[in-house]
């Protein structure tokens, strides 16, 4: 699998499921404070369910969701 095809995976697990989970957070603040984690962690299950390795989902999770919130 290509880094774009991870990012592309990635992307869309974000941008589908992200509202829903700041909508999880009492206050704008909060969400704001957990984007980055949240993110992180939807782009690697994401990523891991399409059947790439730790390591690697890990890698470009991070780095996909830094384009979201910095850690």
């Amino acid at each position: 699998m290509t880094l774009e095809q991870m990012e592309e995976i990635a992307r869309g697990n974000i941008e589908s499921h992200l509202g829903d989970v700041a909508a999880e957070y009492e206050s704008e603040e909060a969400a704001a404070d957990a984007i980055y984690t949240e993110a992180r962690t939807l782009a690697f299950d994401a990523l891991v369910d399409a059947g790439v390795d730790h390591e690697t989902a890990r890698e470009a999770a991070d780095y996909v969701a830094r384009c979201y919130a910095q850690p």
